[in-house]
């Protein structure tokens, strides 16, 4: 994904505002700060490549944002992603990978 540099990322968990049973989130990280920025956040993750993510259909009407937490590097910011990856497939919540 193309994201820009920054002092801060916050890892994020966009979800699909639905019941458990239909429950499936999509976990990364960006420069902007969600809730006053989740226009950008769609914007930038619409414009990344994976086709997958696209199937996704990311929509502010119908998906959530939500900031897991924030770090300072680029390195952080990944290693936080795959941490909450695993976090979130060991409570059994499906997820866009």
């Amino acid at each position: 994904m193309g994201i820009m540099e920054s002092s801060q990322y916050y890892i994020i968990e966009i979800n699909t505002n639905a019941n458990q049973d239909s429950y499936i989130s999509f976990i990364s990280f960006t420069a902007h700060k969600p809730k006053e920025d989740d226009e950008a956040i769609f914007t930038e993750l619409k414009s990344n490549s994976d086709i997958i993510l696209h199937a996704f259909e990311l929509n502010p009407d119908t998906h959530n944002i939500v900031e897991l937490e924030k770090v300072s590097s680029i390195i952080d910011a990944e290693e936080a992603v795959e941490f909450w990856k695993i976090y979130f497939r060991f409570l059994g919540l499906k997820q866009i990978t």
